[in-house]
């Protein structure tokens, strides 16, 4: 099921967020950055985050000290 989220303030803080409907069963909602929600279920869970992965580049990649990914 996909709607959309109007430009509302609370639609923009939403904007990337992955939502718990508690009152429907624990449904799980994903807001992507245009504003569509997308139900995710165990059976779209790869599928959905895949095809709405940004990704990173290995330049960007490179940026990162590797320090700073101590303790993770």
């Amino acid at each position: 099921m996909r709607g959309k989220i109007g430009d509302a303030p609370i639609g923009n803080r939403l904007k990337g967020k992955l939502l718990l409907q508690v009152e429907d069963k624990g449904r799980i909602w994903y807001v992507d950055f245009n504003g569509k929600k997308w139900e995710v279920t165990w059976a779209n869970l790869m599928t959905l985050f895949q095809s709405l992965a940004l990704g990173i580049t290995d330049a960007d990649l490179s940026k990162i000290p590797a320090e700073s990914l101590e303790g993770f």
